[in-house]
């Protein structure tokens, strides 16, 4: 097992400056839970001094905050200087099994939405902005996956609709509209129940707010 251990140790230390800052300072306490030879124990003790290892740590944040900011950008404006706090807090939890996009933004969206429930983040447009984000992102991704068949010379399914509706708490024009130029409503968009429906019929996303009594 010590080579699996030694491989697990090293990924771990890739993941996390704080464990390689800890390693530096209590090597033999912070890499107890592995189990190690002697010689697997010094070369890690000399890899978290190395410069090399920092380069490795950023790359290996850029391959995990790309999906996120790529799929939510609107909700990661939102966030701003917070971004990055939430996003160390929600690789604290660990590692997953893959790092494909739609997967990786579901789960940060996921950890977002708690974090708001708890009232550990107090923003007045962030749930309802993630939840659009994540409708268009479904959506497309069912579009892409249904031309790649068609493509195949095969149908898709029936009951596959590329269409969606989005709920939101404020009026969604003035709301989009800011955040598309980078910049927070002001005044505060109207207060209500309002929908938009996202067709990804076509070749780009539509969006269409819907009246109520239609909705």
């Amino acid at each position: 097992m010590s080579l699996v251990d030694y491989q697990r140790a090293l990924a771990d230390l890739i993941a996390s400056p704080e464990l390689c800052l800890a390693v530096r300072a209590d090597p033999a306490g912070t890499l107890a839970p592995y189990e190690l030879t002697a010689r697997e124990r010094s070369r890690l003790e000399a890899v978290v001094s190395q410069r090399g290892m920092s380069t490795s740590c950023t790359l290996y944040r850029v391959n995990r905050i790309t999906p996120i900011f790529s799929y939510l950008p609107l909700s990661c404006f939102l966030l701003g200087d917070q971004l990055i706090v939430e996003a160390e807090r929600f690789w604290s939890e660990g590692k997953p099994g893959d790092l494909q996009f739609g997967p990786e933004t579901e789960r940060f969206a996921s950890f977002l939405k708690r974090r708001l429930d708890t009232a550990a983040i107090a923003d007045l447009y962030l749930g309802e902005v993630l939840d659009f984000e994540l409708a268009a992102n479904r959506l497309q991704a069912r579009a892409r996956q249904g031309a790649a068949v068609r493509e195949n010379g095969r149908e898709t399914k029936a009951d596959e609709p590329l269409t969606a509706l989005a709920e939101f708490d404020h009026d969604p024009l003035p709301l989009l509209g800011a955040l598309a130029d980078r910049q927070r409503p002001e005044p505060e968009p109207a207060r209500g129940q309002f929908f938009v429906e996202l067709d990804a019929s076509g070749e780009k996303l539509q969006l269409h707010q819907v009246e109520l009594d239609r909705g």
